[in-house]
């Protein structure tokens, strides 16, 4: 046998997913679907808070304009008193 010929050989054999190595199985540690899936996800949760904080402006201009008109019905009222409608 020629030195270096089967280097191969003599190193030791890299574990994979056949061999049972549980890092190798891991479908994130290989790219497989972590870089897919992570995107989309933190996408999907800026877009929820994003619908929240939307969703507070428009229940806090609907609760000022609900107060607005309130307002000013109790203040008619007060100011023509009971039975003149």
């Amino acid at each position: 046998m020629r030195i270096g010929a089967r280097m191969a050989d003599r190193l030791p054999r890299q574990r994979t997913a056949e061999h049972g190595d549980p890092l190798t199985q891991a479908s994130f540690l290989n790219g497989d679907s972590m870089p897919k899936t992570i995107i989309p996800v933190i996408a999907t949760l800026w877009v929820i808070l994003a619908v929240i904080g939307a969703w507070s402006t428009i229940a806090f201009a609907i609760a000022v304009l609900a107060a607005v008109v309130l307002g000013t019905y109790l203040l008619a009222s007060a100011v023509t008193g009971p039975g003149n409608r």
